[in-house]
């Protein structure tokens, strides 16, 4: 019986010894093996729009109230071709080729928002208030406007000028998360973004006046040099037409340069 005791011990400390062996390497083996981390989820990046009071026709009195997303702006030069495309896309093509209005200047503007998205200006070159930051995503600055008119405009009308960096973009008060909505309660919603200001383009009416007057002066002078026989006076007739029509444009220029 001693012996089959003894050779049952021996037995049982080679299988515990042949089955821990394992067990501690495959625990050093994971103990060497690098901590791989772990990887992070990425928030969802915050929705933008820019509010653009835009009038809601050439020369009509009442704006309305546009907020295009610009989640995927990331130069100057894609804000003002937006901007183009944005603005000519709510006007007929026909129309803004044969009309006599142009937008002339871009203003910051602080105004409020009826229903229908009606706009009422309320102050020129406004900012958004510091309270409203978690409202207004833009780049702080003490000065108002942060970016000039005559600046903003020339980029509309010449966006080849435009950087390729965001200067301008940053510095535009950009509504956060959700557009602009009327407050069920008050019936109105104060904001912050661009008006789109229009005028008459005196470049198309003094390009057709001019053409316009000179088919006139000429063909008054052949007609009066038919009828009459008189050259003289026909071309008489004509240069009297047109130093009228000069002396008329030199009056309109100085006016102009008044207002």
């Amino acid at each position: 019986m001693t012996l089959i005791a003894h050779i049952r011990s021996t037995f049982e400390k080679c299988f515990t010894k042949s089955t821990e062996l394992p067990t501690v390497e495959l625990q050093q083996q994971l103990e060497s093996q690098p901590t791989l981390p772990v990887p992070q989820q990425n928030l969802p990046a915050a929705q933008l729009f820019i509010l653009l009071c835009i009038n809601d026709k050439h020369g009509g009195l009442v704006a309305r109230g546009y907020q295009p997303a610009v989640n995927d702006i990331d130069s100057d030069r894609k804000l003002f071709h937006m901007f183009r495309a944005y603005y000519k896309s709510l006007r007929p093509k026909w129309w803004s080729w044969a009309s006599l209005w142009e937008l002339q200047h871009i203003y910051f503007v602080h105004f409020d928002m009826y229903e229908k998205s009606l706009i009422d200006i309320k102050e020129h070159n406004a900012i958004p208030p510091e309270e409203l930051a978690n409202l207004y995503q833009y780049e702080r600055s003490n000065l108002k406007p942060p970016i000039g008119s005559n600046l903003l405009t020339h980029y509309y009308h010449c966006p080849e000028d435009v950087p390729s960096l965001v200067p301008c973009f940053r510095k535009i008060p950009k509504k956060i998360d959700h557009r602009l909505s009327v407050c069920a309660v008050k019936g109105v919603s104060p904001g912050w973004g661009l008006q789109f200001v229009e005028g008459f383009s005196w470049k198309k009416i003094l390009t057709i006046s001019c053409f316009t007057f000179v088919l006139m002066s000429v063909g008054v002078g052949v007609l009066y040099w038919k009828f009459q026989h008189s050259i003289q006076d026909s071309f008489a007739i004509g240069s009297f037409i047109l130093a009228c029509f000069g002396v008329s444009i030199s009056t309109l220029q100085a006016w102009s340069s008044l207002i």
